[in-house]
């Protein structure tokens, strides 16, 4: 709890606050030394500006000597072993509703609770909600009309394309003819002149195109970015799953349940639906609030109103033969990217039901399915073709992988119910 208060001041305290030196006072601060370094902002310190950064590095002696004196204190005042702690008595006393309600928990209620509340995966989930609140951050188009590339005036012009919309080009062609000829000018009457080609087009095929920028749609798409984004995404997500699901298996093992489990009625083949249907339900779960963030920032680039633009009218569809629009193309989009998270859910379950412990567990999914999705982030020759990190990247993979891929996810799931129930 202290350290998500801290990182909460660090990240998210605006410079107009006037409680912004918390964010330097921070433990964060010290961990995140470039952020704090290069972010120039002077505080009030007792009526004399002091920029920030060097009040972090300051406070670090004193906040030293009043730790280790606060230590001192401790150990010289903590109360005998005989004698009960009243922080844990209030702790103990705090957790007998918890444990009543808990009790009266039905089976798949019982299993979200191991994995949300005893297993910390409530934790794991705020941490997704603040990635995708704050931190998320998808290519958008530069708005500006004078920027060198097409960003710019697409967004400007967005929309069907018409003769209205040749003779807005026209207008601007004729009205940067008059200027002065510099190589800015220059680049933006030749970006014109190909979007009034394609507008020319586009009305003599009558295929009712839109003049729109591709670039956040390419990024959601997994077109290759700069900053590879859907590579980013990719890391996020299976870390995610694999800190929130790794114990589904593991922990019944870690603590030596397994065999009582299966000598009942139903363990045998109802827990195991069960732990199924939780890691399912919290799968999706997962998947909503990142794709949440993902649909803002396409709403925050186009509007509502984009979605109904033909799919062609974007990169990597211009070839495409299907009539549909861009919101049917992201809704097949988000389905299969469901589709690529369950399959690395399911090869989770089947390591959960190999190892003894949690932590085990943990480093084990992380060697598999995060390690090699961080490797390929990086750029490393021969690792970006991992089949399940382009899974994540529609563009980049066929449907014939994708059917692949749904099988491997059954034959991954009927392994793992074969080891819950083998002897």
């Amino acid at each position: 709890m202290v350290l998500a208060a801290e990182y909460s001041a660090f990240r998210l305290i605006p410079d107009s606050y006037a409680i912004v030196f918390l964010r330097y006072v921070n433990l964060f601060a010290l961990v995140d030394v470039p952020t704090v370094a290069l972010h120039y902002l002077n505080l009030n310190f007792f009526g004399y500006p002091v920029q920030g950064f060097l009040l972090t590095l300051y406070l670090v002696p004193f906040l030293l000597l009043l730790l280790f004196g606060a230590d001192l204190l401790l150990a010289e005042r903590k109360k005998p072993v005989s004698r009960q702690n009243s922080l844990l008595t209030l702790v103990d006393r705090s957790r007998v509703p918890f444990s009543r309600a808990a009790g009266r928990l039905r089976l798949l209620g019982m299993e979200l609770y191991k994995l949300l509340w005893l297993q910390k995966g409530v934790l794991v989930l705020l941490a997704m909600i603040l990635f995708v609140s704050s931190v998320l951050k998808a290519p958008l188009p530069d708005k500006s009309l004078y920027d060198t590339e097409t960003a710019g005036i697409s967004a400007s012009l967005a929309g069907p394309i018409t003769q209205d919309t040749i003779e807005e080009i026209d207008a601007r062609i004729a009205k940067y003819g008059t200027w002065r000829q510099d190589e800015t000018v220059l680049r933006q009457l030749g970006i014109l002149a190909t979007l009034r080609e394609k507008a020319e087009q586009s009305l003599t095929a009558q295929d009712g195109m839109w003049l729109i920028d591709p670039t956040p749609v390419a990024a959601l798409m997994g077109v290759d970015t700069p900053n590879q984004y859907q590579r980013q995404n990719c890391v996020v997500l299976l870390l995610a799953l694999v800190l929130l699901l790794s114990g589904v298996f593991a922990a019944e093992r870690q603590s030596r349940m397994t065999q009582l489990l299966r000598s009942t009625p139903g363990g045998r083949g109802r827990v195991w639906r069960k732990k199924i249907t939780a890691v399912l339900l919290l799968t999706v779960m997962v998947w909503l609030i990142f794709e949440a963030g993902e649909l803002l920032h396409i709403r925050a680039s186009y509007g509502a109103f984009a979605l109904a633009a033909p799919v062609q009218s974007f990169d990597g569809f211009a070839g495409s033969t299907l009539s549909v629009s861009l919101g049917a193309a992201i809704a097949t989009y988000l389905l299969l990217r469901l589709l690529a998270m369950l399959t690395a859910v399911s090869v989770i379950c089947v390591i959960s039901c190999l190892c003894r412990q949690i932590n085990s567990a943990i480093l084990l999914s992380s060697a598999v399915l995060v390690l090699p999705a961080c490797l390929s982030y990086m750029r490393l020759p021969g690792l970006d073709a991992l089949v399940l990190v382009r899974l994540f990247s529609p563009l980049e993979c066929s449907w014939a992988l994708y059917a692949g891929a749904a099988v491997l996810c059954a034959v991954l799931l009927a392994l793992c119910r074969w080891l819950w129930l083998r002897k």
